[in-house]
């Protein structure tokens, strides 16, 4: 019967709402450098077929931000474009546009932010037309398709050679479709991926993208939100108001902090009088039914409730006892307004203690959970009438000196009647102690529960089978050790979001409180990452046809050559064969084997052509990009010490050399996948060696530049592969690291110089130039020589409608970023340039 009370508890609870995982592809845009910013090219950069009809579909969502630039841009095969924009107009009012060639189409004049709606366009050849909707608008526009043939789809950073742009609204994408002939062909959710790319569900082709922050991924990565210091201070207490979403910090019994995750933002209340019942950390719980703060004493039976009215604590005097339950659990029973805590420690006792607490009569019940060892550091939630309670550290006798150990074990108690039983006993190897409050999760009947492994990760103990899975990327915090740490979880359904507190008390009277939050469900890093997939099966089935059906046509063709003359024969089939070479030839210069590349992101293809990247661990690749960087920069190398103190700084030397020993054994066996790449210590610095068969862009790139400075007869051969090189974006833009920083301001300024430097060249022509101008942008959108060169050439050129749009997409491009008017008008800009170009 009770099982059956306790499975109804639990499905009564899932009819709760539940919020699914948000997800799509958040697009970088002004607030970031150009060459920061985010591109998605589909269908892995190659065209489609009009054939006849063809449909652009996606969800999109605008953030509050500055409204302007290029959703997507449709290039065909004649070079005509078909864009949606949003624009300005001279009051700074923005809307949308579609933009054929030159003609524009204003669609609305009402632009919704965070909201995700529909758009869709059809390219209908059949129809003369062209069909937009975009949310419930609908647009028909009379159209001849030409000759168009092949037509390419770019979102975002566009890095087409004739229609390059970097202006692009703050937006979110999702669910992109291509539809065929009303048949669906691809479909690039944009929920799972991998690091740059996002497979379609109908073919697999991949969407790649450059500078992307998937939106999923806040599900599973935590922020940092919120660090306060209370010098002098020691064992402050928090508690957590769900329904204002607020945060609250009582450090001593004259203040309170109110902490708000939304604005993060915090402020101070003045207490008028009056103490909490307790000067110990973790006795503090919201009463949301009363809108008061209750602070609570184990020790003296005592409870102090905080008023928000009056702004008194109701305990008049402090306490005075010592604590003896450190590191219990708290939970807040609603229903009768009683709050439970179990367990503790104190004098050298582990506790099993149950203890109700009623503020509004003062009762305090007190019950021994015998069923349950004695322990301290529990976690618990209450579900309906149940309490749940997991892990700890104790032992049976309660002694602390009597073989203590960590608890993976999950129970149930039953809250009217005390029933106590063990619902699941888990088999762990890591060792972590869970901490403070649960969160129940009804959709996936499941427990969240934040532990100290690998300094702060929440797991999932699933109430349906006996999974404890991590569901979270460790919180990026640099240390967790302190004299005392309490931790704890709260949920904001208001906002979605689950939040993560630390808090940590020192022997020196000082305290810390930070503050983490993360994507409500949680999702586990396994879960959101599209593997790279398996297609050989179905190449080798390929390959055999296309084999048969050229074994067939070379049989036919012997027969019919058969009959020529035997001069002709071998002609023809000597011209076939230079052809496939030459055909070879021109494949083989791409980067699709045996590469390292580091410009735009890190990727790393091995001898067959396989993207091996997800092979590389932080350590791996973080050991890879510090000697093959200072290879580079000096020629030296880096030495052992270095590595070390980088990678490992919070080890022991023989430790830290132990790890870099088996890091580097590691490495060669994967470098050892890509070709021939001789990784060796000379003198103590660790060099790399990359043998002819394998390439590094960041190296041939640094490597052209330098030769088209020393012998600027290589220009006409080098510069377009340099160019090619520039506009793949800049050195590691994912990987954040501070001692890396020092490689990417180095790059980004050799690479300005170095087109800046071009552009004053006499011998440089006017296309050239206009292309050097769009790479500078990518990498400095303030640049104001490109500004002056651009315009000057487009003015000359007759293109005065794109001369004025090149100055204001600057001048709002300047203001967004700095704050301030340009102060150059584009009459100036141009008198200037013109100036200048008489004087060389």
């Amino acid at each position: 019967m009770r099982k059956i009370i306790l499975l109804l508890t639990i499905f009564i609870s899932t009819s709760l709402y539940a919020s699914e995982p948000d997800y799509g592809l958040h697009f970088r845009s002004h607030k970031y450098l150009g060459a920061e910013r985010t591109s998605l090219l589909l269908n892995n950069d190659k065209p489609f077929k009009l054939n006849k009809e063809i449909t652009l579909s996606f969800d999109i969502s605008l953030r509050n931000e500055l409204i302007f630039g290029t959703v997507f841009k449709i290039i065909s095969d004649t070079q005509d474009v078909v864009s949606l924009n949003y624009i300005a107009d001279e009051k700074n009012n923005q809307y949308p546009i579609l933009l054929i060639n030159d003609n524009i189409y204003p669609i609305t004049n009402k632009i919704e932010n965070n909201k995700w709606f529909p758009v869709n366009i059809r390219l209908s050849e059949k129809n003369d037309s062209i069909f937009l909707g975009y949310g419930n608008i609908h647009l028909a526009i009379p159209f001849s398709f030409k000759n168009w043939k092949e037509i390419s789809f770019y979102f975002g950073v566009c890095k087409h050679q004739n229609f390059s742009s970097a202006e692009i609204p703050p937006m979110n994408i999702r669910d992109i479709k291509i539809h065929s002939n009303k048949k669906l062909i691809r479909h690039w959710q944009l929920k799972q991926h991998a690091i740059d790319r996002c497979y379609d569900e109908i073919q697999n082709i991949p969407a790649i993208t450059v500078n992307p922050e998937w939106i999923i991924d806040n599900h599973t990565k935590w922020n940092s939100l919120y660090f306060k210091e209370f010098p002098h201070l020691t064992y402050p207490q928090y508690a957590f108001d769900p329904k204002k979403n607020h945060i609250y910090i009582v450090p001593d019994h004259k203040t309170i902090i109110c902490y708000n995750p939304e604005t993060q933002k915090d402020s101070t209340i003045i207490v008028k009088g009056g103490y909490p019942a307790s000067r110990s950390t973790n006795q503090l719980i919201f009463d949301t039914i009363n809108n008061k703060l209750i602070s609570y004493n184990i020790d003296e039976n005592s409870i102090s409730e905080f008023s928000f009215d009056t702004g008194y604590w109701s305990k008049e005097t402090p306490s005075t006892k010592e604590h003896s339950f450190w590191h219990h659990t708290a939970s807040f029973y609603e229903k009768d307004r009683s709050i439970f805590t179990f367990g503790g420690y104190g004098f050298y006792l582990y506790k099993n203690d149950l203890f109700k607490i009623t503020p509004e009569n003062g009762k305090w019940e007190n019950d021994k959970l015998i069923v349950i060892p004695p322990r301290y550091s529990s976690a618990s939630a209450i579900i309906g009438d149940y309490l749940y309670i997991f892990g700890g550290r104790g032992c049976k006798t309660g002694k602390q000196e009597l073989n203590p150990h960590i608890y993976y074990d999950l129970y149930s108690v039953n809250l009217k009647t005390k029933e106590t039983k063990l619902l699941k006993q888990f088999k762990e190897k890591r060792q972590f102690l869970p901490c403070g409050n649960m969160i129940y999760n009804p959709s996936d009947s499941c427990l969240y529960v934040l532990t100290n492994w690998n300094k702060g990760t929440l797991f999932k103990i699933s109430l349906d089978n006996s999974d404890l899975q991590e569901v979270s990327s460790p919180i990026n915090q640099p240390k967790i050790e302190s004299d005392y740490t309490f931790y704890t979880l709260f949920h904001s359904e208001k906002e979605g979001k689950i939040y993560a507190l630390f808090c940590k008390n020192f022997k020196t009277g000082n305290s810390d409180i930070s503050i983490f939050g993360i994507n409500y469900p949680p999702i586990a890093q396994s879960d959101i990452t599209q593997n790279i997939p398996d297609r050989s099966e179905q190449m080798i089935k390929r390959s055999i046809y296309i084999g048969i059906g050229i074994i067939l046509l070379c049989l036919i063709g012997i027969f019919i050559y058969q009959k020529k003359k035997r001069k002709n024969r071998f002609r023809d089939m000597s011209h076939e064969i230079n052809t496939l070479e030459k055909s070879y030839t021109n494949k083989a210069k791409g980067n699709t084997h045996q590469c390292i590349n580091l410009l735009g992101g890190f990727n790393i293809i091995d001898k067959e052509g396989k993207d091996i990247t997800v092979h590389f661990t932080p350590i791996l690749k973080n050991l890879l990009l510090l000697i093959l960087l200072y290879s580079e920069n000096n020629g030296k190398g880096i030495n052992s010490k270095n590595i070390e103190s980088i990678l490992w700084p919070d080890k022991e030397e023989k430790s830290a050399r132990n790890n870099r020993n088996v890091s580097i054994t590691r490495l060669k066996t994967l470098l050892s996948e890509i070709g021939d790449i001789q990784l060796f210590s000379d003198n103590r610095f660790w060099k790399i060696s990359l043998g002819k068969d394998v390439s590094c862009d960041y190296y041939l790139v640094l490597d052209y530049m330098r030769k088209i400075k020393n012998n600027p007869e290589q220009k006409e051969q080098l510069l377009p592969e340099v160019m090619d090189f520039l506009m793949s974006g800049p050195l590691l833009p994912h990987t954040q690291i501070d001692w890396i920083d020092k490689f990417k301001s180095e790059y980004t300024n050799l690479a300005i110089d170095f087109l800046n430097r071009l552009l004053q060249e006499e011998d440089t022509d006017d296309a050239t130039k206009l292309q050097l101008t769009d790479v500078i942008f990518l990498y400095d959108s303030l640049n104001e020589d490109a500004l002056n060169t651009k315009c000057y050439i487009l003015y000359n050129s007759g293109k005065k409608g794109l001369t004025k749009s090149t100055y204001d997409n600057f001048c709002k491009e300047y203001y967004s970023l700095l704050g301030e008017k340009y102060k150059y008008s584009l009459a100036q800009i141009i008198e200037f340039a013109e100036h200048q170009n008489k004087t060389k």
